[in-house]
């Protein structure tokens, strides 16, 4: 048992941690489409997403809630592709009361997250394995 399955184990540890968070984000996903309201919202501006290398960008969102109030979201997910188009309408999905919960309702914005998870999952247990056949 020396270094090499220590770092074996830790690959695993992270492997088991993305996972996790993964299948939580497809859990909310989930309880968004089954128990979600899809409303209509308009792109109103656009945020740059601090700390990245390249100009990444999150849309602001705007929809108005069942109390007729105008609720402002930013998109977690982002992309270093096309700008956001200010004005453009979207599907919104959220949960009844809790307006913290809304989305895009496009596949970028709802599952995006948990596949990029997931995929660094797996990227993180092939590291595992690989480290731990290096030696044997």
């Amino acid at each position: 048992m020396g270094d090499v399955s220590v770092w074996a184990w830790v690959c695993v540890g992270w492997s088991v941690l993305l996972a996790g968070v993964g299948c939580r984000e497809f859990g909310r996903v989930r309880r968004l489409r089954r128990d979600g309201i899809v409303t209509r919202g308009v792109i109103v501006g656009e945020r740059p997403v601090p700390d990245v290398d390249v100009k990444a960008y999150s849309p602001v969102v705007a929809y108005r809630d069942e109390r007729g109030v105008e609720v402002r979201f930013t998109q977690v997910t982002h992309g270093s592709g096309p700008r956001p188009v200010i004005g453009r309408e979207v599907d919104v999905i959220r949960l009844p009361g809790q307006p913290e919960s809304a989305r895009i309702m496009r596949w970028r914005h709802m599952s995006g997250q948990g596949v990029v998870m997931l995929v660094g999952a797996a990227v993180f247990l092939g590291g595992a394995y690989l480290i731990a056949t290096q030696n044997n």
